[in-house]
């Protein structure tokens, strides 16, 4: 569309600029340096990415540029193609200066987002991304209407989730098959017939974890950490059904297994063989060892011969290992009541911290729907103030004639906005408040403002989604003025309605 003006803008002033007058009717050609500097600025404003980042100026700036281009199709005078551009010169001058500014403030959550993108994060993980998104076109939005500070919070909320994004991809990508196979192993409860083979794989796929989360780049070398730890825990679960298998004597099923890999071993790497644990037996690595060194009979022999004169000190020495591997289990046996008290002392940490992250969430949904109720209601249809884990909207643009409960149409319309506004917390439970002027007796003023609370709530329970087991209403009559009773206007505002929204703990 805008190729389509600028050429006509061009057609014109060619063509026939006979047909565009000056302010004093005389026959004159617009500036044509001015098309050149707007082109080149909306240019600029696109490489800037503004459609984006300041969707609503940037509307304006072409609703600015419509305007401008029509002055010269309909043959406007020379002073109101002059003030069309002049306008078109203010709004892109602001735009300029709140894209620079949209940059400055969300340059972290633009990063991210891009970094996330570049490893395809909206198409692998498009839950996460999908929050992160609307996160960053709240900040936007709120930029846009002047909010820096609230924009600059949730932006580095949604660096946050791009960030997590990415993470999740690289995860994926990288240890996605092992977590995968060690989640299954776990559901079927392998983990607790190989614990070792099992804490090594964890170990090696939190480090893989860790590394990612620390930004560290995709190199040969983490890549072949990761098939080690996916080689770890193929092992792993390998082992635990070998394990499964057997009917008796469960302790040493993972000593079995590993002992008898580790005497394998041993002829194996003699005879210059590499075992594979994954594919092969020990059964099987033994047998092949054994023939190659059928192979090297005469040097068998010579060993043999060596072995036999030192039997004796081979005995004494296995004397020795039987006494180490004795107070070895003692010393095991020490080392496991430890870790047990050290897995207490962690479990209560973690639930310390569950406990202050769960905290930290209520504060945080709290703070989201102060600003959220903030930017859906206008200061003239509603107060919004927060304390503990309550949210008090003053419903400023509801009131009442004197005597009177019953709802104006502006109010109905107000309601639903409100209903919009609650059903984003299902859970949350809404206390109406209602509250007169003084004029009148204070006991009717208490029936009074309880009729126009439950005026409110059989709207609110009727006419929209809204749960009335979520709803209470209570009358307060004059006892709680917002505004000076001794005017009329001040008596019009202390006509109310108040919400006393508390979320769950």
């Amino acid at each position: 569309m805008r190729t389509k003006y600028v050429l006509l803008g061009w057609v014109i002033i060619f063509m026939f600029p006979p047909l565009i007058l000056n302010g004093q009717g005389s026959k004159t050609n617009p500036n044509q340096d001015d098309f050149s500097k707007i082109t080149a600025s909306l240019t600029q404003l696109k490489q800037q990415n503004a459609r984006f980042i300041i969707p609503n100026t940037y509307k304006n700036v072409n609703r600015a540029y419509d305007d401008y281009i029509r002055s010269i199709r309909d043959g406007k005078t020379i002073n109101e193609m002059q003030e069309a551009y002049s306008k078109f010169e203010s709004i892109m001058a602001r735009a300029k200066e709140r894209v620079n500014r949209a940059n400055e403030v969300l340059r972290l959550p633009l990063s991210k987002r891009t970094d996330a993108e570049e490893v395809n994060a909206h198409t692998i993980v498009p839950d996460t991304f999908s929050v992160a998104e609307k996160q960053l076109y709240r900040a936007i939005a709120l930029l846009e209407d002047d909010k820096v500070s609230d924009a600059f919070n949730l932006g580095q909320d949604a660096a946050l989730l791009y960030r997590r994004a990415k993470i999740l991809v690289i995860e994926m990508s990288l240890i996605g098959p092992a977590k995968v196979q060690l989640a299954e192993a776990r559901r079927k409860n392998l983990h607790k017939l190989a614990p070792v083979s099992f804490k090594t794989a964890y170990k090696l796929l939190g480090e893989i974890t860790e590394a990612i989360e620390n930004d560290r780049p995709i190199s040969p070398e983490l890549q072949k950490q990761a098939n080690i730890a996916q080689y770890k825990v193929q092992r792993a679960v390998k082992i635990a059904a070998y394990i499964d298998t057997l009917q008796k004597n469960q302790d040493n099923w993972e000593k079995l297994i590993l002992l008898q890999e580790k005497l394998a071993s041993q002829p194996a790497n003699f005879v210059g063989i590499s075992p594979d644990f994954l594919v092969d037996k020990p059964q099987d690595i033994v047998i092949e060892s054994t023939q190659r060194w059928a192979a090297r009979q005469d040097s068998l022999i010579r060993l043999i011969e060596t072995g036999r004169k030192e039997t004796s000190v081979l005995n004494g020495k296995i004397d020795s290992l039987n006494s180490s591997i004795k107070q070895q289990q003692i010393r095991l046996s020490a080392m496991v009541e430890n870790f047990q008290r050290d897995l207490q002392k962690r479990k209560e940490n973690l639930d310390r911290e569950k406990r202050e992250v769960q905290a930290y969430l209520r504060e945080k949904e709290l703070l989201d729907a102060a600003a959220e109720a903030r930017s859906r209601f206008k200061k003239t249809e509603a107060i919004v103030k927060r304390s503990e884990n309550k949210l008090s909207l003053n419903l400023v643009g509801i009131s009442f004639n004197a005597g009177k409960s019953s709802i104006s149409k502006t109010a109905k319309q107000l309601l639903k906005k409100v209903e919009e506004f609650i059903l984003l917390y299902p859970k949350a439970l809404i206390s109406i408040e209602g509250h007169t002027d003084s004029t009148g007796d204070n006991n009717k003023n208490i029936s009074l403002s309880k009729s126009r609370a439950m005026a409110v709530m059989n709207f609110l329970s009727q006419n929209t989604k809204l749960l009335r087991k979520q709803m209470t209403a209570t009358g307060l009559g004059s006892s709680r003025p917002i505004s000076t009773n001794k005017t009329r206007k001040g008596r019009d505002q202390n006509r109310r309605i108040d919400l006393i929204i508390t979320f769950s703990k």
